[in-house]
């Protein structure tokens, strides 16, 4: 995420109150000469490079089981991942009922769901492929159910009865 306008070979920082959604680890962005206006490029590396772009060749539950023990610490300290808080917020402003049940797809680890956990979402439920990182969901404590799943692969859990349902990062579905 970049905020303001990017100058070559500067270091970028989170302007106003944009570094509310920053993690307290993230690491500025260094911008290359010859960089287009407004966009920054950070490499991505590890487990996560093999989730990006427009090539990618995995099995989503084999390389997130794989993942699931220190994906946490990948995304939020090496890339000061934010994308669950903002999501979180975003979905809290338009669900103004905290006591309706909340479908979380690609609920991987449960950053997003302990996000909305903390603005006061009661019922959350939670569907993944990759049965480590529902292992590693399940310890948040924040779910009411979690299924094992990949989604458009088999029959999709009902979704009736939730006041929302949210899907943020699922990074190779």
């Amino acid at each position: 995420m970049v905020w303001g306008r990017p100058r070559p070979t500067r270091s970028l920082t989170p302007r106003s109150n944009a570094s509310k959604f920053i993690g307290k680890n993230a690491k500025p962005l260094v911008v290359k000469p010859g960089a287009r206006q407004g966009t920054v490029k950070m490499e991505a590396k590890g487990k996560l490079a093999q989730v990006t772009g427009s090539d990618v060749d995995i099995d989503p539950a084999e390389h997130y089981d794989d993942w699931a023990a220190n994906y946490n610490d990948d995304l939020l300290k090496e890339y000061g991942y934010c994308a669950h808080q903002i999501a979180a917020r975003a979905f809290a402003e338009v669900n103004e009922d905290r006591s309706a049940a909340v479908l979380d797809v690609g609920c991987g680890t449960g950053l997003a769901a302990q996000e909305l956990a903390r603005v006061g979402f009661e019922t959350i439920d939670g569907v993944d492929v990759s049965k480590n990182m529902l292992e590693e969901a399940r310890k948040t404590g924040v779910y009411r159910t979690l299924h094992q799943r990949r989604i458009g692969g088999q029959e999709d859990p009902p979704l009736t009865g939730y006041g929302g349902v949210i899907c943020v990062g699922s990074f190779g579905l």
